[in-house]
């Protein structure tokens, strides 16, 4: 009877910290993910004249006088060749599968991610 116990408070601990894990995990997603939308939202001029960032850096440029989005700048247009996207950062390959509608790309190495986007 001692040892199941002793088993059971295992289990136990052993589920606490697994389930402490995946939140921490999460947690560190989530912060990639928006480090990642701060990065395309300065690349995309996000930021004002001043150096200041924009409202919201989340919501992408709009052009004066316009109620639709910014076009996106050439580094999230579809590339014609691999090699272009071998020249391009990760941050740049990540802003790429995002404008592409992709998911699951913030772990992603840039191998991947150049796999990934010339599919």
């Amino acid at each position: 009877a001692a040892e199941a116990e002793q088993r059971k408070a295992e289990a136990k601990a052993l589920k606490k910290a697994a389930d402490k894990a995946e939140r921490a995990a999460a947690k560190a997603e989530r912060e990639a993910q928006d480090a990642d939308d701060r990065v395309v939202a300065e690349i995309s001029g996000g930021a004002t004249s001043e150096g200041e960032p924009s409202a919201d850096p989340a919501e992408p440029a709009k052009t004066p006088g316009s109620a639709e989005p910014a076009e996106m700048p050439a580094l999230v247009a579809e590339p014609a060749l691999v090699g272009d996207l071998e020249a391009l950062t990760v941050v740049q390959l990540r802003a790429r599968a995002r404008a592409a509608g992709r998911t699951g790309y913030s772990r992603l190495s840039k191998s991947q991610l150049i796999s990934l986007l010339s599919s």
